[in-house]
């Protein structure tokens, strides 16, 4: 009976150890690629060193080169790129459906094409003032991005780059901008709910853009444009293919007749930036200054109590709010007779300022540069 049982209890053992050392594969592995190296571990992939990601030819294949993780591609779902790499290379994390969360480093100066290419969990997105590139649909189908902040060092949104990125609901152009290209937010329409249809409802676009590719913004429905350009770009008609009268188009005050006359553009409900029914007001008692701002916004009050502040999209959503408790969530610090407001973390834009007093309220437009 000894002898019976001993074989088969080694090969248990074998199974065990084998078993173990599978899992641990699973749970770590690592290697160098380029200059750099990377580690998985339980879910999160590291990615250190100094210089840039090599160039990727294809997402996933032995006779491609291909990022070294890509075959772990459905176990990553955190992301740390330490300081020192310098860019994120072609195809990096395409596929990574199950990634929700990654850090990049002010290191980082540019983010090549299909970085982040069916990204589908992946739901908001910081990119440092460092970069200045962003290539060809590098957030394509990233379906639950709904947080997006493309940051000023931005000149030229790629073609494809936010394609099929069904979570957007509004986006703001970085001012430097010059040029929009083709597809770049095609199909930004969330079909997910049969009742009714979703996706990227208002972009604004700053004066600074020239070029509008073919399809830019097909398939969005849009129910608001502001556009801070004083000369209307020309534009094919494909270009805004949902966006019919029911969109209203706001415009410099100076432009509306402008755009009146503009191929394209006079099919939407024009109205002056100043006409976005909230009327602003500023008396002696009280003063929003500086404004335009670049992020602080100081409020004064020598004869009326104020009794709260409220921040407002051009859209009429409330941002932010506050009832005179300085904590931080709330960007607002206060004293007996001066409120500082701190906008600096929302984009470039128009916004409202509601102050309520003892006597009532009043509403305040800023603009954010």
């Amino acid at each position: 009976m000894r002898s019976f049982f001993k074989k088969p209890a080694i090969a248990l053992l074998f199974f065990a150890v084998a078993t173990v050392c599978s899992v641990s594969s699973l749970l770590a592995q690592g290697g160098t690629t380029g200059p750099l190296t990377w580690n998985l571990e339980n879910g999160t992939l590291t990615i250190s060193g100094e210089g840039a990601m090599p160039y990727y030819d294809h997402p996933f294949s032995e006779l491609y080169n291909s990022p070294p993780w890509s075959k772990y591609s459905n176990s990553i779902k955190t992301c740390i790129i330490e300081p020192g790499v310098t860019s994120i290379g072609n195809y990096a994390f395409h596929s990574c459906y199950n990634l929700t969360l990654i850090s990049i480093p002010n290191s980082i100066s540019s983010i090549d094409n299909y970085a982040f290419y069916a990204c589908s969990n992946l739901t908001s997105m910081t990119i440092p003032n460092t970069v200045t590139s962003i290539g060809i649909a590098a957030f394509a189908i990233c379906e639950a991005l709904t947080s997006f902040t493309l940051p000023n060092s931005i000149t030229k949104i790629e073609p494809l780059t936010f394609m099929y990125c069904t979570g957007l609901r509004s986006f703001t152009i970085p001012s430097g901008v010059t040029s929009i290209g083709s597809y770049a937010f095609y199909y930004c329409l969330d079909l997910s709910n049969p009742n009714a249809s979703t996706g990227l409802e208002s972009v604004t676009i700053p004066a600074s853009v020239t070029s509008i590719g073919d399809f830019a913004f097909n398939m969005c429905p849009l129910f608001s444009i502001t556009n801070l350009n004083p000369v209307p770009v020309a534009i094919s008609s494909n270009v805004f293919s949902w966006a019919t009268p029911h969109t209203t188009l706001y415009v410099p005050a100076d432009a509306v007749n402008n755009y009146q006359n503009a191929y394209v553009w006079k099919e939407f409900t024009i109205k002056s930036i100043d006409e976005l029914g909230i009327e602003p007001q500023e008396t002696d008692a009280i003063r929003v200054y500086p404004n335009p701002t670049t992020g602080e916004l100081r409020i004064t009050n020598y004869e009326l109590g104020i009794t709260g502040i409220e921040v407002f999209d051009v859209y009429g959503r409330k941002l932010s709010s506050n009832h005179l408790i300085p904590t931080s969530s709330n960007h607002l610090i206060s004293t007996s007779s001066n409120h500082l407001i701190n906008i600096s973390h929302l984009p470039a834009g128009i916004y409202f300022v509601k102050i309520t007093t003892d006597t009532g309220a009043q509403m305040q437009k800023i603009i954010k540069n």
